[in-house]
């Protein structure tokens, strides 16, 4: 399949198949230690089998990388992402660092390193059936705000990544997402894990009043194993006596299933 390249759209660097999940077979990498992109980012739309690598990405207008709409077996690995342009709203570090947006699946983030990012990863948007299977591992979270990753639809499968110093939340589950948080590392991260509607997300833990922190979406489950928190964190498990607001289902073993009864408060989603 013949790719559409097109450079400098909209600050993006935009490359495009011409149907959903076109089999494009390329890959971006920078040569040597200091390869580096400043003012445009990357955006990726019917491709399939594309390889990112070896990059900085900042001072953008938009996203870093926006997987924007039906990719295909994409791997982001060894790149630095960094905030974007001061924008308004919630847009005070730019929009996201690494998106993966409508439809995207088979898609791994690996060895990133997040600098002080705003809005870092949004994992999945409303129109998704689901479940995607997106993976994110040996990433750092470095000082940044939050998104680390908010899932929405999707599957997920974070495993040894470092959340060091976590402005507001680390990973947030909604919209009927399964997340399995799997041997972390939070320092100076007192929200870890967040189920939209519940727990952590409403006042007091337990006050819908004021709620969300992050969103106001139906919840998404989490499964956490071998997490490390070396700080204190509020981050109540399921269990007989909290059926209602927990942020995560703490499992026994990694290949434990979570129980068919284990239920988002808002809208009744299972794992």
């Amino acid at each position: 399949t013949n790719p559409i390249v097109t450079p400098m759209c909209n600050a993006m660097f935009a490359v495009k198949g011409r149907k959903a999940d076109s089999e494009l077979n390329i890959t971006f990498e920078g040569i040597g230690n200091d390869a580096f992109i400043h003012g445009w980012g990357f955006l990726l739309r019917n491709a399939a089998s594309v390889e990112i690598r070896n990059l900085g990405v900042a001072t953008l207008m938009d996203d870093d990388i926006s997987l924007d709409t039906d990719n295909d077996h994409i791997w982001i690995h060894n790149v630095d992402v960094y905030y974007g342009a001061n924008g308004s709203g919630d847009h005070a570090k730019g929009d996201g660092a690494i998106d993966v947006k409508s439809n995207s699946k088979h898609v791994t983030v690996s060895y990133c390193h997040f600098w002080d990012t705003g809005k870092s990863s949004m994992c999945g948007m409303k129109s998704e059936s689901g479940p995607n299977y997106i993976t994110y591992h040996h990433n750092w979270f470095d000082h940044s705000d939050s998104r680390h990753a908010r899932v929405r639809t999707m599957s997920v499968h974070m495993y040894n990544n470092y959340f060091d110093g976590i402005a507001k939340y680390g990973v947030g589950a909604c919209t009927g997402s399964s997340v399995f948080m799997e041997a972390n590392y939070f320092r100076a991260c007192p929200r870890p894990m967040l189920i939209s509607l519940q727990g952590t997300d409403t006042k007091n833990g337990t006050d819908m009043k004021d709620a969300p922190t992050f969103s106001g979406e139906e919840g998404g489950i989490i499964k956490s194993f071998g997490n490390t928190f070396a700080t204190t964190v509020t981050c109540p498990a399921y269990s007989s006596t909290n059926t209602v607001h927990f942020d995560r289902y703490e499992a026994k073993t990694r290949d434990e299933k979570v129980p068919a009864e284990v239920k988002t408060l808002s809208g009744s989603h299972s794992y």
